[in-house]
């Protein structure tokens, strides 16, 4: 018998695939982002309604990204596919899309109330949310775990480059309207889905594998959680060390344009930082980022001298995206493939609450000092680093 060729490292067609999705769930977060403070004006809600929209979109998706996750796992189990759920969200997602400029164009004359328009928001978000740990677990189906990173630094690539437009998303808005904009949006995702469908099609379950379902470590559901609300608090704390840097040692610089380069490099090097961390060791490798970004954290604010803070920005903007790029591929290694969308959903459920808590105990409105973010940017990072070092003993329980 001719014994069947080798599985590749990386699955390439389908990570293409995957990253065409994320791709489209970026570029429908911009749009919606670029869109939402308009609408919201047009019936009389104020900037703060987005601030608390924000809050409950994001505590929605505290309970509903592990709750999916885990239901992706049962599907993967009983019929050998995660798409039934992504498929759900992903109709509902994209159909809900374009309700919503609708409402912006359609909704005085149909008396819509302030409530509908909320109502209408936070379900598109809840739709959004569906699919969104089951589709990001396939990567673990889609690579070894020693190149998890380089397969990830593609969906990091495309998903910041894509963050990276929202001037680009306005002046859609204006040029196209909101409404083909949205429609275009929709399209899209629907589009890349299709095609990731299309590459990956359903695998026949075995008797073993309906039967038996592979023990899941407390510590390590427990770490991925951790992991995803340590780095989402220290990351909007680094942003705002950043601008607050930014304004006081560089005051003629324009801070938008500044950040908008910070914000593309961390989105190039994804590609550079996954191929170093499946070299070097991926665990490791965040470890020691975090260690460094805490450092050039503290350098950068305190240090007086322009060759350091140099010297500081670009080390740090180096560390922040090798953690960034590492960290979910560190969480995908502590679990085999068919556990994928429960520790997914833990990881981005943790992401969700340090979003939502960081509106609610750190208004956009409020004023921290940059010393004050930095040290709780530092904080939030060494408790991410006490969550890396845990994860070598989550394995070892496996």
């Amino acid at each position: 018998m001719t014994p069947s060729p080798p599985r590749p490292l990386i699955l390439w067609k389908q990570v293409l695939g995957l990253t065409a999705v994320q791709g489209a769930i970026a570029l429908m977060w911009v749009v919606y982002g670029a869109y939402l403070p308009q609408l919201l004006a047009q019936f009389g809600l104020p900037i703060e309604a987005a601030i608390a929209l924000v809050a409950i979109e994001n505590g929605l998706a505290v309970v509903i990204e592990p709750i999916m996750g885990g239901i992706s796992d049962r599907s993967l189990r009983w019929i050998g596919s995660r798409f039934p759920a992504i498929a759900v969200g992903v109709i509902a997602a994209a159909t809900l899309f374009i309700v919503i400029p609708l409402i912006g164009l359609f909704g005085n004359l149909a008396s819509i109330t302030r409530l509908g328009v909320v109502g209408v928001l936070v379900t598109w978000s809840v739709a959004m949310t569906i699919f969104h740990s089951p589709v990001l677990s396939l990567l673990r189906n889609y690579s070894s775990v020693p190149q998890l990173p380089i397969a990830n630094s593609l969906l990091m690539l495309t998903s910041g480059l894509i963050g990276t437009a929202r001037p680009i998303a306005n002046q859609s808005i204006l040029s196209l309207g909101p409404v083909t904009t949205f429609t275009i949006g929709s399209i899209v995702l629907l589009g890349a889905t299709t095609v990731l469908r299309a590459v990956d099609p359903p695998r026949v379950p075995t008797v073993a594998s309906v039967r038996e379902a592979p023990r899941l470590a407390v510590s390590a559901v427990v770490l991925a959680a951790g992991l995803g609300a340590s780095i989402g608090w220290g990351t909007h704390f680094v942003m705002d060390t950043f601008v607050k840097v930014f304004q006081s040692r560089l005051p003629d610089a324009d801070v938008g344009a500044v950040m908008f380069w910070v914000a593309v490099g961390l989105a190039v090097l994804a590609i550079p930082a996954g191929l170093v961390a499946s070299q070097v060791g991926n665990r490791h490798l965040v470890f020691l980022s975090l260690i460094l970004a805490i450092v050039f954290l503290q350098l950068m604010v305190f240090s007086s001298a322009q060759l350091i803070l140099a010297v500081c920005i670009v080390g740090l903007v180096v560390a922040l995206s090798l953690v960034t790029n590492g960290v979910f591929p560190l969480v995908l290694s502590l679990v085999p493939p068919s556990r994928a969308g429960l520790i997914t959903g833990m990881y981005l459920g943790g992401g969700a609450a340090a979003t939502s808590l960081f509106g609610v105990f750190f208004n956009p409105l409020q004023q921290l000092n940059v010393a004050q973010a930095a040290l709780l940017a530092a904080i939030a990072f060494f408790l991410a680093t006490l969550c890396v070092f845990a994860t070598g003993q989550a394995k070892s329980e496996e």
